[in-house]
Parts: C-alpha cells; structure tokens; sequence
C-alpha cells in the first residue's frame, strides 16, 4: 500500500533530531526480538532440554529447543546448537522450529567430561549441561528366589544391569525359558528401575529343569530352575489277608502295591502331609524312621525305648510335620508314657505318665499340624491333649459319645475322631472335637445312619479330607473310605477289593 509521503521544511533543529531518532528507533523494532511477520515487539524465549544428561561415549541423545513469542509457540524459527567444548560433545548446527515450535538437535558424545549445549534463536537463547560417561560393557546379573520349584508353584526372577559398575535405569531386560513345558515367564520383558533391577516370575509347569536367561544391552545372564513334581497324596495301610503293608495314590480306583520296608516290616505312625514313617521289627524293637519317597531308613535311638503292644498298625507313635519330634507310647512295666523325642532319639521328655490309670493310659497318639499339641486316646476311651513341650493335659468333651479308639488333628483347633456311639445316636460315628474344650459334633455318620463299624484308624490329608477304614457294604471286609472336610456327601471308596484294609496313614511324596 502506498501511504504517500509528507515533506515538513524543517527550520529547528533540536526538532529534527528527535525525528530522526524515533525512526531509528522503529527501524530497530522491526528487526530486533521480534515474532515473525513484523507488527510488535514481542520477544522469543528459549528453552533447552536433552533427552538424556548423561550419554557414554559413542551414543547420542536428542537437544531439543522450544521456541515462545508471548507464551505461543512459534514456528519458523531458526534455532543455532553449539558446544562448549566439541572434543567431549558435538552438536548439530541448527533446525527450524516445526508448528510446535520446537528445533532438534543430535547432541554425539566424543569423551569423557561436561559440556555445554546452547540454542539459539532471535538473539536469545538457553543452555543445558551434558555428561560423557567413558564407554563400558553393561553387565546383566539374574537371581532366582529359589532354584527349586514345586510344580504349580512360582518364583520370582530378578534382573540386575549395571554399566561401569553404575545401576542402570530404564533399560529393556528380555527374560526367556529355554524349556516352556517346564517354567514359563509372567512377561519376557520388563524396564529396570532406579536400582538397575527388573523382575518377572517364573512359574513352575512340570517336573525338570529349565535356564532362566536375562538379556540387556548386548549381556546376558543364566540361572537353572529345577522344578519337582507335586507331591502326590498316597495311602499306606495294612494289609490283613496278606499280612503286609501297601500303598496306593490318593485316587478311585488306583491300584495298590506292596511295600517294601526293608527288613523292617511294621509302621506305626507318619508324618502329617509328609513322607516319613515311624517303624519297628516284629518285635517292636529296632525303632527306625523311614523316608518313604527316598526308601532310607534312619535309626531313631532314645535311652530307653520300648512300643505299646498295639494291634498292628496302630497309631501309637507320630512324626511333626516339620519332621524333628517324634511322640510315642511307651510301655514301662504296668505304665503307659507319653515320650516325645527329638528325630535322632535325643532329648527324651516324657509328656505324660498313665501310672496304671485307664484314665490317662494312652492307646493312640497324634500330633497337631503346627506341631504344638499332642492329642491321645486312652484306654478310658477318653480323648486329652497336652502341649508337646510339657504340661498339664486337657480332658476334651466328646458330648456324650462313647467309644472312642482312633483321631487325627482336623486343624490346629479341631480333632476328627472315631467312636462307636456318636453323641446320643449310640451309632458308629466319626466326630469333630474341639481342642479347646467345647462340645464334639457329628462330623460323618452316613446321613444318620451310622456308620458300618467302628474305625480302627483316622487320618486326614493336606486338603482335610478325613480318611478312615470301615466295614464295607456288605459288611465282610474292611476298607479304606474318604470324606469330605465338612463332612459331607457320602464316602468315596479309596481301595475296593476282596482283602481287609484297615489302619490308614496318609502320606505326599
């Protein structure tokens, strides 16, 4: 547009030299801290920032410039990079500001040490600092919670990365399992965190063994998992027809097959959801403890030890879970003890002392499963527990039922035992009798009926299903039935053939 031009005769100067000085001025503005396309004088703003301060020689990062004029990106703009000292880290020249108003950079680390990056744009501009880390290898280390793993089980696989001895943060760690059927990984990758360390888990498939590898920055690391298989859930009990012991998996219909106890041919009690059992020659003598999934036998020696001559198979000895006490009954003379002793024997305490009486005279034994009570039968048919450190015993209240001759601990608070008049039914019964004292309830019974005969054993599982032997329907033989843990449904029928099957352990190897 043409604004056509005045022509003013000036006859002062002192007037003329402001004018000249106002265009200057104008001329100035249009050139100076301006945004692009004239119209004011509003200045640009710098801001620098790098996508990592720390770089190792040879590797790069990102400068990036954003450029305001009044707070509003502005693009267009032409933003130079410089280094303070290029023999540490170089930088790209310069870019245009793209419609956000940002310029980038390739900032190159040389060597090692600082140096400054600063952009510029418009006469003005922003620094930031960049360090050059000395080349190294990174190093990848794993480790395993644990190297052995239960089938079904977990554990967790930790990834540590580390460069010049430095942990590594926001690096990508690619686990993998060089056997997929035996351990598989929750993810197979994961970003470390401020201490270098990224984590997955492995889960444990089936019976093996599998390399656990971590793989970061070019480095790797192994570790070996073995997992074993689950513990599988069996019966031991004997066999009266063949006069010997079998065994059979916790299963319908699974055939049973005969042990071998190694000269040593009498068990008389287990380990709760373990694999150990307490044995003796024929002569009750001879105590061993035999580890059933290994088939060693361990001599068991107290200072004084002789067996309550029990029908064979009776539970008159148990094993803690933990597998380091050992209760037994012990016959002295007319007496009957309660001798608690530590696996190798040592350390006899005797828990109780029957002197004689029916009323304390134990006839069965059984160990809770936090390993802090024994229960007992006596021969009163009573049912007391008493700590396994020592103590005072404790009559427990059967509610009227009478009869009793076999348990097992259901809980740490409740016993499961076996009764020929259950409560005031005066039927064969199985019964939950709490530890502490309160009345016993019916636990089975077959819906009222009652059960076929008296259990000569009881024994429960890790899942507390209660197992027992029973006259079978025709009431000719003794098997061997399981019950749910509430009690109940009907009995499932464990071992089902023409043979007596009585006294049952439960036993997972």
């Amino acid at each position: 547009m043409d604004h056509g031009r005045t022509c003013l005769f000036l006859r002062s100067p002192r007037i003329f030299a402001v004018l000249a000085v106002a265009a200057l001025a104008l001329s100035l503005g249009m050139v100076v801290g301006c945004a692009p396309g004239g119209g004011g004088t509003t200045t640009l703003a710098v801001a620098l920032s790098l996508g990592q301060s720390s770089v190792t020689v040879g590797n790069t990062t990102t400068a990036t410039a954003t450029i305001t004029a009044g707070g509003t990106p502005s693009s267009g703009e032409t933003v130079n990079f410089s280094s303070s000292d290029t023999s540490v880290a170089t930088v790209t020249a310069s870019d245009t500001t793209d419609a956000s108003g940002e310029a980038t950079a390739t900032v190159t680390a040389v060597a090692a040490g600082t140096a400054t990056i600063t952009a510029t744009s418009g006469g003005t501009s922003d620094t930031t600092t960049v360090t050059v880390t000395a080349a190294g290898t990174t190093n990848v280390s794993i480790s395993l919670g644990t190297t052995t793993v239960t089938a079904g089980g977990s554990t967790p696989a930790t990834a540590t990365v580390q460069l010049n001895g430095s942990a590594q943060q926001g690096e990508t760690v690619t686990f993998s399992s060089s056997d997929t059927g035996v351990a598989t990984l929750s993810s197979t990758s994961a970003t470390t965190d401020a201490s270098g360390q990224a984590q997955v888990t492995v889960n444990a498939v089936a019976a093996g063994t599998a390399d656990i590898t971590a793989t970061s920055g070019g480095s790797s690391a192994t570790e070996g998992l073995t997992v074993q298989a689950a513990a599988v859930s069996q019966a031991l009990f004997f066999n009266d027809t063949a006069t010997q012991f079998e065994i059979v998996e916790n299963t319908t219909g699974a055939t049973p097959t005969t042990v071998d106890l190694g000269g040593i041919f009498v068990v008389w009690g287990a380990q709760r959801n373990g694999s150990h059992v307490f044995l003796t020659n024929a002569s009750r003598m001879d105590p061993q403890i035999r580890d059933m999934a290994t088939g060693t036998n361990t001599a068991f020696s107290p200072t004084n030890f002789s067996l309550f001559s029990a029908s064979v198979g009776s539970e008159v000895a148990a094993i803690s879970p933990n597998g380091q006490t050992v209760v037994w009954i012990r016959q002295t003379g007319g007496s009957r003890q309660i001798v608690r002793a530590d696996a190798d024997g040592s350390n006899e305490q005797v828990l109780v002392d029957g002197g004689g009486l029916a009323a304390e005279s134990a006839k069965r034994v059984s160990i809770s499963p936090d390993g802090n009570s024994v229960g007992y039968v006596t021969d009163a048919t009573t049912v007391r527990r008493i700590p396994i450190t020592g103590g005072t015993s404790v009559l427990l209240n059967l509610n009227g039922s009478a009869g009793a001759d076999a348990l097992d601990w259901l809980d740490n608070d409740n016993l499961v035992v076996s009764v020929s008049a259950a409560l005031t039914t005066g039927l064969p019964g199985l019964i939950r009798v709490p530890a502490n004292g309160d009345p016993a309830s019916i636990l089975f019974n077959d819906a009222g009926t009652g059960l076929r005969s008296p259990p000569f054993s009881v024994t429960v599982d890790s899942q507390d299903r209660v197992f027992f032997d029973e006259a079978d329907a025709s009431v000719t033989q003794t098997e061997i039935y399981r019950v749910d843990p509430d009690g109940a449904g009907t009995r499932t029928g464990i071992v089902t053939r023409a043979a007596d099957d009585r006294h049952v352990y439960l036993l997972e190897f």
